[in-house]
């Protein structure tokens, strides 16, 4: 029994454990909630969306050694994307998106800080004057849009080691994270690991074999469970644990988990690279104040899609809009953006998609963000019930790439290690 382990989540996390696990000779099976692998990874091409888009992750944060690791040894390419921006303000472009007034003096202070405080208590201590208004509201902006975080709670020290030292070189994926997916399920193929897919997780004990799991149409046992599933799914109560997991579920409770709305709209033709004189021709991102504030192209390739993006509380308030709603409030950003009529970008949009993680039932958001103590929740997470049930995921990295498919998957191999050092 010692060698059979349930992964109880079928995304990036699960799939890699799994992969690892099955290479070393244990007997897996993977139980996943929904009808699809991949959790916040989610690859979309139909027959309006005919090249490969993303709902979900995106971007290679920086050179990541697990994720550059991964892709070459699955023979799949990445290319650089393009930073430059142009931000909107009362409907005119201008170069430069994303400058910051005063962010030196923000960086300044910020190299100093040395308490684990709250981005609010923070800005507050240091920059409560007037004069420094626009700046609070940039930072809680930039917190909110970039960690998805909730500035009230989130940790200014802890997003300090990911704001200071931000890679420069960030990548897409060529054909999309799908094709990731694809390699790590082609392993799991070749070592005969079960993926059973519909298998929403209820409740999970500690049993003198090993961990015993029930679902939603039956029960499985192994000698270890992983749980893999994100924050937002184990902060809701939806899957039980065993009293001796009460610590845990205090530390749960305790980590950020943000929130996220993401739009891809699709035009018959790219218009923002040719209103007012085409500033934003080449432009890889696109900042403003609208409901849906940021956006960007495909630059440098050149495609018809816009992408839309709305983290953070602000995306949590709308998280029980419709797709339709959220598509209206879509098409009036842009209209604010670029100072072009409602009417003409609905006449030039021939596809569209909404990814709202906070209303996905087995999402239930977007990724963790650090909050103040978080360092403390991730090493008790990181012990395992009775080493028996571990969990893995994003939110237990403790690295600068924060919430990205490289904290899933370095978290999934040190949960693997650690289960090999206790088996050896």
């Amino acid at each position: 029994m010692n060698n059979t382990v349930l992964v109880i989540g079928a995304g990036v996390s699960g799939l890699y454990a799994a992969a690892l696990l099955a290479e070393k000779g244990y007997a897996v099976t993977i139980l996943e909630a929904s009808n699809r692998i991949g959790g916040r990874i989610r690859t979309y091409i139909d027959q309006d969306f005919k090249d490969a888009v993303e709902l979900g992750a995106e971007f290679v944060h920086g050179n990541l050694p697990v994720t550059l690791s991964l892709l070459n040894e699955a023979g799949i390419g990445y290319r650089k994307m393009v930073f430059k921006g142009v931000s909107s303000e009362n409907g005119l472009l201008k170069k430069g998106g994303g400058f910051i007034k005063d962010w030196h003096l923000f960086e300044e202070k910020l190299e100093n800080l040395d308490l684990d405080i709250t981005v609010n208590d923070f800005l507050e201590q240091e920059f409560s004057a007037e004069q420094f208004n626009d700046l609070r509201q940039s930072v809680k902006r930039y917190a909110s849009g970039f960690d998805t975080a909730d500035t009230s709670d989130a940790s200014m020290l802890s997003l300090k080691n990911e704001w200071l030292h931000e890679e420069e070189e960030q990548y897409r994926v060529d054909g999309g994270y799908i094709r990731l997916l694809s390699f790590l399920e082609e392993k799991l193929e070749k070592h005969g690991v079960r993926l059973l897919l519909n298998q929403k997780v209820v409740w999970i004990k500690t049993e003198n074999y090993g961990a015993r799991v029930a679902t939603s149409t039956g029960e499985f046992w192994a000698g270890k469970a992983i749980l893999t599933v994100s924050i937002g799914v184990l902060k809701s109560g939806a899957i039980k644990f065993p009293d001796t997991a009460s610590l845990h579920q205090e530390a749960i409770q305790q980590m950020g988990f943000g929130a996220i709305i993401k739009v891809l709209l699709k035009f018959k033709q790219p218009f923002w690279e040719t209103v007012q004189g085409g500033i934003a021709k080449d432009a890889g991102f696109i900042f403003s104040s609208e409901v849906i504030p940021t956006w960007w192209t495909q630059a440098p390739e050149r495609s018809n899609v816009l992408t839309g993006w709305l983290g953070g509380p602000p995306a949590d308030k709308l998280k029980d809009d419709s797709d339709k709603e959220i598509l209206i409030k879509s098409i009036q950003s842009l209209s604010a953006i670029f100072s072009i009529p409602v009417n003409e970008i609905e006449s030039g949009l021939i596809a569209w998609k909404v990814a709202n993680w906070t209303a996905d039932p087995f999402i239930l958001g977007s990724y963790s963000y650090p909050t103040v103590g978080n360092d403390g929740y991730i090493d008790v997470l990181s012990e395992p019930v009775e080493e028996k049930i571990y969990f893995s995921g994003e939110a237990l990295y403790k690295g600068q790439a924060t919430g990205t498919v490289e904290a899933a998957l370095s978290s999934a191999k040190d949960t693997v290690d650690r289960i090999i050092r206790y088996n050896s």
